[in-house]
């Protein structure tokens, strides 16, 4: 007697995993924040880190940022530079920085030469005193020296050492906008710094780390919401393709996976940053494989190739969740706990197995 084909319905789960990722996400959304911040991308040894303390204390390295200071002329530009950097050097006398070098540091604007040039005339009625108590027997020449003195004091006078020291603070003209730089060594606080520059429209302060990581931060906004809209048209896709009830069912598959990877990310303090972003893509693509794959009624010999993909998909993915390197960490996370969701999805989806 020939025995009928049975068709058995494995229960259908995938709105359980969804819903259950939903809440998951839910408890941990005080943690989710899109922040990078490329100085931590790599945590060195212990030791590793007390030799380069100790290398820094003897080879005196220290923490560099610069501002660039802009004007329509040379003159503007070293009057824009001297009150930017009369307020660093409060900064400096507080002991909140090192210190700051600056063109206007020994060229003084002609503005600036010109008060020192009345205030050495002050000096003229007073010079013979001081003449006979220094020693010194050229009154007469001093006072005329003064007296012609004249704003005039250009990086062509400086010593040599000193001149290309200088002629390196000067970056150029471009379109008709003069620019210098100012170097800033050990900065306490550069937000405050930053806010400093902020009150002077002609001054650009640059943090190279935190300029990087803030356009990271831009650009990771935009990446998830791109990754909304391919979304979108694949839910047009799918739904094109196995009509809506089908689409529908499928759309969860992906979004559980989200939801779960970006909960277990929040869940270990990690934020969602470039790196996770581009293995949440991954994750996704994969993802959508593998829910095809079910609905397609995948069965027998495909179905083994496809555990065994899981399987080696997961482990090379899994080694990379030990690196030290926490951008190669992240993403081996991401897509470890992404590409798990996604078989597991697969394997509640409610596919038809013929006996």
């Amino acid at each position: 007697i020939a025995k009928q084909d049975k068709k058995t319905e494995v229960p259908f789960l995938l709105p359980v995993l969804a819903v259950l990722s939903t809440v998951l996400l839910a408890v941990n959304l005080p943690n989710v924040k899109i922040h990078n911040d490329i100085t931590s991308l790599y945590v060195p040894s212990p030791r590793l880190l007390d030799g380069e303390t100790v290398a820094a204390k003897v080879l005196g390295y220290s923490s560099v940022s610069y501002a660039v200071i802009g004007g329509s002329s040379e003159e503007d530009v070293l009057q824009n530079e001297s009150r930017f950097t009369a307020e660093l050097k409060k900064q400096q006398n507080e002991g909140k920085l090192k210190s700051c070098i600056a063109c206007s540091s020994f060229i003084p604007s002609v503005s600036q030469q010109e008060k020192s040039i009345e205030a050495a005339k002050l000096l003229i009625p007073y010079i013979e005193n001081q003449c006979d108590i220094l020693g010194i027997d050229n009154a007469e020449k001093v006072t005329d020296v003064i007296e012609n003195l004249q704003p005039s004091l250009t990086i062509s006078d400086l010593p040599p050492q000193l001149s290309s020291l200088v002629s390196g603070l000067v970056i150029g003209e471009i379109e008709n906008i003069r620019y210098n730089a100012v170097i800033i060594q050990n900065a306490e606080n550069e937000e405050e710094i930053a806010e400093i520059a902020a009150g002077y429209p002609d001054v650009t302060y640059f943090r190279t780390a935190t300029d990087i990581s803030r356009s990271l931060d831009i650009l990771t906004r935009r990446i998830c919401i791109l990754s909304g809209i391919a979304f979108a048209v694949i839910a047009v896709l799918l739904v094109a393709v196995f009509g809506l009830s089908k689409g529908v069912k499928m759309l969860l598959a992906p979004y559980t996976i989200a939801c779960l990877t970006i909960a277990v990310t929040s869940f270990f303090r990690m934020y969602i940053d470039f790196f996770f972003i581009t293995g949440m893509i991954l994750t996704l693509g994969l993802g959508l494989d593998y829910i095809v794959f079910a609905y397609d009624k995948g069965r027998g010999t495909s179905f083994k190739a496809v555990l065994f993909s899981f399987i080696t998909t997961e482990l090379s993915f899994g080694t990379l969740v030990f690196s030290s390197f926490r951008p190669v960490h992240i993403f081996g996370v991401t897509v470890f706990t992404g590409i798990f969701a996604a078989y597991l999805c697969a394997l509640t989806s409610g596919r038809k197995e013929e006996k």
